[in-house]
């Protein structure tokens, strides 16, 4: 496969890298190794959609996310003119200072014209536009249905990627000069790295213990509400345990989250789901919902522990692989989830 590099790209570095993942931060790690690797090629469990379409991978897809001002900036300096394509597919473009109503136990925030800006979609779709401008580019090959194995190597060096076809089962060992891991919470490299004899990573959990509801409505036209466009009621500890956030998608939709901490967090019910929004502490979404068409069932979500792989200092096990699916998405712009 002939590497065409991107004007003012430079030299290439290596014949292949792999890259584990080809969620958000697995396809904006292939975008920017494509100008230093003659292959970069790209590995997932999933079969990936042509279109828009929530995929068993990233189960967090089904809930509310945006594109905040600082990701926006970031991805259109990778790929110029990103934002505006899903501006072109009918995502939303929202001031965070004028449009986006907050509300906390002490009232609600003030809002001006903040110049700041978020785009509303669905993560599908975010993720759709992003990988058809990815993939587009000469010298980036998505194997669909692959799962890595493990790895090839010594303390000292990985060299290879053991990958196996869910479909067929054949199991292949993949040579490479680099390895990025973006395959997120699922990710096992700890356990691949020990394999090579590499110390223990140091690994903290944080769980929030917050759970999440999202449902996706019609936009119900001439009730539209006309001092907000997305509307955000925070929840803050114990003392305001539950929360929501409704917002504008493509299609004319909104999609609404609400969120519980501990014991307050909503049920997949449907019969629950507008009672828990009467509950928050302003109405303002559960008014808007009134009389608006429900059109998907109601996506629970309760894992919330998230671990960090901490790198303290270089260490052999770093020299051509990456350290931890944590520092290559750290190093990339991705979505926000409320």
């Amino acid at each position: 496969m002939t590497r065409h590099h991107r004007a003012g790209s430079p030299t290439t570095r290596g014949e292949r890298a792999v890259v584990i993942g080809a969620g958000i931060a697995g396809l904006l790690a292939a975008h920017v190794l494509a100008d230093h690797y003659a292959q970069v090629v790209l590995l997932d469990r999933d079969a990936i959609p042509t279109a828009a379409a929530n995929r068993k991978g990233t189960p967090q897809d089904r809930h509310v996310h945006a594109l905040f001002t600082e990701g926006i900036r970031a991805i259109d300096a990778l790929l110029p003119g990103l934002t505006d394509e899903l501006g072109d597919r009918r995502g939303h473009r929202i001031d965070i200072g004028r449009d986006l109503a907050i509300a906390t136990r002490y009232g609600w925030g003030t809002r001006f014209d903040s110049g700041l800006h978020a785009i509303g979609a669905g993560r599908p779709l975010i993720e759709a536009t992003l990988r058809q401008r990815v993939l587009a580019s000469h010298g980036i090959h998505l194997l669909q249905r692959h799962q890595a194995d493990g790895l090839t190597g010594t303390f000292r060096r990985v060299s290879a990627v053991h990958v196996r076809d869910l479909t067929t089962g054949t199991a292949t060992t993949l040579p490479a000069h680099l390895v990025v891991d973006a395959g997120g919470r699922g990710s096992h490299l700890g356990r691949w790295l020990a394999d090579l004899g590499c110390p223990p990573v140091p690994e903290s959990v944080v769980n929030a213990h917050v759970g999440y509801a999202t449902r996706i409505f019609r936009i119900p036209g001439p009730n539209t509400p006309t001092h907000w466009r997305s509307c955000y009621i925070l929840a803050i500890g114990p003392h305001t345990p539950r929360g929501g956030v409704i917002a504008p998608i493509e299609n004319d939709r909104w999609i609404v989250t609400l969120t519980g901490i501990g014991p307050e967090r909503p049920t997949p019910m449907e019969e629950d789901f507008l009672p828990f929004a009467r509950s928050l502490t302003a109405p303002t979404i559960a008014h808007a919902l009134r009389g608006a068409e429900p059109l998907t069932p109601v996506r629970c979500t309760n894992a919330t522990p998230i671990a960090a792989d901490t790198w303290n200092g270089p260490t052999a096990c770093r020299t051509t692989s990456s350290p931890s699916a944590t520092r290559a998405a750290a190093s990339i712009p991705s979505t926000h989830r409320a």
